[in-house]
């Protein structure tokens, strides 16, 4: 190795740092990282969930319930009913299922 005078010699070539994030397979994309905002939001979805399917269960069996206690009538009777407007009605009991 020659030395020129007045030139101090080159510094060797750092290896290579690993880098902060381990390497992944290609096409694999990156998950977003757990902060507040996002457990929050996660949370509050859930609960949200939680709830609109607690309220259409309840929903269900009160619709269940409303509907099985609705009076069946033995074929052949005739039934007076009332109308919105006042007016008395003669229904036929095969006739009351339908219009229900």
């Amino acid at each position: 190795m020659i030395r020129r005078a007045g030139v101090a010699p080159a510094a060797p070539a750092a290896p290579p740092r690993p880098s902060a994030e381990p390497a992944r397979p290609a096409g694999r994309r990156r998950l977003p990282r757990l902060t507040l905002r996002l457990r929050l939001a996660v949370l509050f979805g859930g609960l949200l969930a939680v709830v609109a399917v607690t309220l259409l269960g309840t929903a269900a069996v009160v619709l269940d319930r409303t509907i099985r206690t609705i009076p069946q009538f033995p074929a052949g009777q005739t039934l007076l009913l009332r109308d919105s407007a006042g007016r008395m009605r003669t229904v036929d009991s095969a006739d009351f299922s339908r219009l229900l």
